[in-house]
């Protein structure tokens, strides 16, 4: 059973989920919490102010994750490494059967809400948040993505690799156990924390990443060029995808926050809108140009979101510092 998360709005603050979004997903980690908040009870949009520090490294945009700090502050959740040395079952029975749920290093071939993409076709490294586990019936419910969902029979055996069989040489899979330590923090409490949060990634905001994109482009586009489709598929997540959907839900925090601490945040919430569309448009113009168009109106396209950038931060720093 699978059902979407669709977390309620607060104030005239635009919700998570609906058609407003240009982005429905971002990353398998950050879409994971935006959901297990939201099953909790809690407000996911107010940790989102990390991503007014999202840069560009090389090759790909910052793969958006909430710092773990942040997300203890916020809503007393503690995130921990999790040593696997017996079964991931056992682990499992052991936490996620306790209130603690387990992030799990997954492969989507054996996730259902991956169904029409790699569910039973591809092997695709994803994470999930196991919630709870019934070994007798070989069933277990988890969060991915957007989605709760529950998984049993030969999807339960193959995501905790009872069959097949681990191949040899196999290293068992990155797990993080979450526990809620303390109270999360509600109303303005939550809102004066994200807004000392807020600024605090904006002070660590790394140079404009849209101009350091431009000036790889030639090079990144020719490695694309030369491995077809998917080439460019990963391409496109990697990089205009992370961007767009990390400026989207920037400006989803900037509107949640101008709401709750009655401030008006406009201005930052409509730049970071325009850097969301505008990413959603050159993915289209990008693809014609991994046909072999003209690199020359992409890169100065890609460029000229950095002014756009620079308001949003801006415009942040405006409302809240």
């Amino acid at each position: 059973m699978l059902d979407a998360a669709a977390p309620d709005a607060a104030g005239d603050a635009p919700p998570l989920d609906g058609p407003h979004r240009q982005w429905p997903e971002t990353n398998c980690y950050v879409d994971l919490w935006l959901t297990l908040l939201s099953v909790w009870g809690e407000e996911p949009r107010a940790m989102l102010g990390f991503l007014a520090a999202v840069g560009f490294a090389g090759d790909q945009f910052t793969f958006a994750k909430p710092p773990h700090p942040a997300l203890e502050a916020l809503y007393g959740a503690r995130v921990e490494e999790m040593t696997v040395y017996r079964s991931l079952e056992s682990h499992l029975v052991a936490h996620a059967n306790h209130g603690r749920p387990v992030l799990l290093e997954a492969d989507a071939h054996w996730l259902p809400d991956a169904e029409g993409s790699d569910y039973r076709r591809g092997h695709t490294k994803s994470t999930v948040a196991v919630l709870s586990i019934d070994p007798a019936a070989g069933r277990l419910s988890y969060v991915h993505n957007r989605v709760r969902g529950e998984l049993e029979g030969a999807d339960y055996r193959g995501l905790l690799w009872q069959d097949p069989a681990p191949p040899p040489g196999w290293m068992p899979p990155f797990a993080e156990v979450v526990e809620r330590r303390t109270a999360a923090l509600r109303g303005p409490a939550l809102a004066e924390a994200a807004r000392g949060l807020l600024q605090h990634h904006l002070d660590r905001a790394p140079a404009d990443p849209f101009a350091a994109m431009a000036d790889t482009l030639a090079v990144e586009m020719e490695a694309v060029r030369g491995g077809g489709g998917e080439a460019f598929h990963l391409w496109a997540f990697a990089t205009l995808r992370q961007a767009g959907a990390a400026f989207e839900l920037l400006g989803l925090h900037a509107a949640w926050l101008g709401a709750a601490l009655g401030v008006d945040a406009s201005a930052a919430a409509a730049a970071c809108a325009r850097i969301s569309s505008g990413a959603k448009t050159l993915q289209f113009r990008a693809a014609r140009a991994a046909r072999g168009g003209d690199l020359a109106p992409l890169s100065a396209a890609i460029r000229a979101l950095g002014p756009e950038r620079g308001a949003a931060l801006g415009g942040l720093r405006s409302a809240f510092g």
